[in-house]
């Protein structure tokens, strides 16, 4: 062992609160983003955003790379998603860089 005790490691964790997502009652009401990458390039491409429904499951991939920056991200909701099924409640992610918010904690999108 490291000579760290268990109490000294739980003194040292953050301690949060877990906030339940709230039941979708309809398709495309809440959605989870990821980005899956680096992979090998493909086209230009090099990594995969991937938008999860929560209540059907349905999967919406985009070809992207890794570098993607939160507007990039707010393009290809427009695109891909918002376009086609107009916007969320909720979305759900890991707070990647891809997903920085603004200094207000939301996700700027870019609608011209």
């Amino acid at each position: 062992m490291s000579g760290v005790s268990a109490k000294q490691t739980k003194q040292t964790e953050k301690e949060s609160t877990l906030n339940p997502i709230p039941i979708a009652l309809s398709p495309l009401e809440r959605i989870s983003v990821d980005l899956i990458g680096p992979l090998p390039e493909s086209m230009g491409y090099d990594a995969i955003m991937v938008m999860v429904d929560y209540l059907t499951k349905m999967k919406i991939l985009i070809p992207t790379t890794v570098k993607l920056t939160a507007l990039g991200t707010a393009e290809l909701f427009k695109a891909f998603v918002f376009k086609r099924f107009g916007l969320p409640k909720g979305v759900v992610s890991d707070r990647g860089p891809h997903l920085s918010p603004n200094s207000q904690g939301t996700l700027e999108i870019p609608w011209n």
